[in-house]
């Protein structure tokens, strides 16, 4: 988390895509894609949503009879 903070508030996009490729879980792309939203990088924060779909898709529940 501390890391993400200090990579959006050095405006460090490099380090933000690094973080968002070795991330494990959704929780740490979250703090991700929060703390580029706190420091207003439209362009990072566009990766890491795209970033998140690809790497944590939602499953579609289907129904049949």
């Amino acid at each position: 988390q501390s890391c993400a903070l200090w990579a959006a508030e050095s405006q460090n996009s490099k380090a933000l895509r690094y973080l968002a490729d070795i991330c494990t879980d959704t929780a740490d792309l979250e703090c991700l894609i929060a703390a580029a939203n706190k420091q207003n990088q439209v362009e990072i924060l566009s990766y890491l949503m795209d970033k998140k779909h690809q790497k944590f898709k939602v499953k579609r529940k289907s129904f049949e009879l």
